[in-house]
């Protein structure tokens, strides 16, 4: 199929095929590449894509037999350089991150101050849950907190209120698109790997017969044990993040009271966490951190990541310490406000 007037839009830019600068294309080719191409190849669910296997392809180019190769996602890649080689064997030493326990007090003082000033209620996950019971709170966190969202989705939990069978596991697995159709999640990138997330969560039930809810009467009720189940289980879209994130909001929202070692879940670490950790330095580096681009295979990430969440459990441990009467019960429970303020205080052009 050739060129149509009504695919062109206004973008300037330059061809991701030939490098010429292209006209009024919203798929970043010129006209000469369109025709060249069956026109589904730069259709907009598939330019993302499209794309990132163009900049692979040309990137594998620039290297050179006997590089060697790395791991990344399960999968084995070739290096992109002798930089991402190097990085990847000393990265550590080379940021150094460490907690400063003069400033993890500091913290915790401030955390403190602010209960105690505003109440406890900073703290609280703010899910509208619509008055639905414990059962099907469960389920319903249970299928979209392993789920990705670059926007806010619609409220999950009046979803279930339009039609609950939507959230069977049996439904789910036997029809993952429809799910995420439903959740009006299939616009968002990275399709076959939610339906895998959806598919495979959906089995994880159904393997052991049981629902969302009774998971923690599964495990004996044990946080840690919980969490391992959700991690090992393959390609289910549960990281430590994710099940951390999941367990606490069982907790706050009343679905699971009594778990035992609740204390042993971390913040559910995340980029505005992260920032939160190095803007008030309770976590410190020896350098500057790198553009994503330069940690193109995540050492940085990683390791800031697992660090991050070291120091905010230092902080909870110092808080209980100076003032039990207002820390929570485990550090997760402090991962809603971090994550608020990392959000709203920690960017790069904020002025007062």
């Amino acid at each position: 199929m050739g060129y149509k007037d009504d695919k062109w839009r206004e973008a300037p830019g330059y061809c991701v095929e030939c490098g010429n600068l292209r006209p009024l294309n919203k798929s970043a080719v010129c006209k000469e590449c369109w025709n060249a191409h069956p026109t589904s190849l730069y259709e907009p669910w598939e330019e993302d894509a499209y794309n990132s296997q163009w900049y692979y392809q040309r990137e594998s180019v620039q290297t050179y037999e006997g590089i060697g190769t790395t791991t990344f996602n399960d999968e084995e890649l070739q290096y992109f350089s002798e930089f991402h080689k190097f990085w990847e064997a000393h990265h550590r030493e080379i940021l150094n991150a460490r907690i400063d326990r003069a400033q993890v007090r500091l913290a915790a003082q401030a955390l403190s101050h602010a209960v105690r000033t505003y109440g406890s209620a900073i703290l609280m996950v703010t899910h509208e849950t619509h008055g639905l019971r414990p059962q099907a709170i469960a389920q319903v966190r249970f299928f979209t907190a392993n789920q990705d969202f670059r926007e806010p989705p619609e409220n999950q939990f009046s979803k279930y209120l339009d039609d609950p069978t939507r959230f069977d596991a049996q439904e789910i697995a036997d029809d993952p698109y429809d799910f995420l159709k439903f959740l009006g999640i299939t616009r968002l990138s990275q399709t076959d790997k939610r339906l895998d997330f959806a598919r495979n969560a959906a089995r994880f039930l159904l393997e052991r017969g049981i629902s969302a809810f009774e998971i923690a009467p599964y495990f004996n009720n044990d946080a840690v044990k919980i969490r391992e189940a959700l991690v090992n289980a393959p390609n289910m879209g549960y990281g430590l993040k994710k099940a951390n994130m999941f367990i606490r909001d069982m907790v706050e929202l009343g679905v699971w009271p009594d778990l035992q070692h609740f204390d042993k879940i971390d913040v559910a670490s995340d980029i505005n966490t992260m920032k939160l950790a190095l803007r008030t330095r309770i976590l410190q580096t020896d350098i500057p951190l790198l553009s994503s681009f330069l940690d193109i295979f995540c050492y940085q990430y990683a390791y800031i990541d697992e660090m991050s969440s070291k120091a905010w459990r230092a902080v909870w441990e110092e808080w209980r310490h100076i003032d039990s009467t207002t820390a929570p019960s485990s550090p997760c429970q402090m991962d809603f406000l971090l994550y608020r303020i990392g959000r709203d205080y920690c960017r790069e052009m904020l002025v007062q």
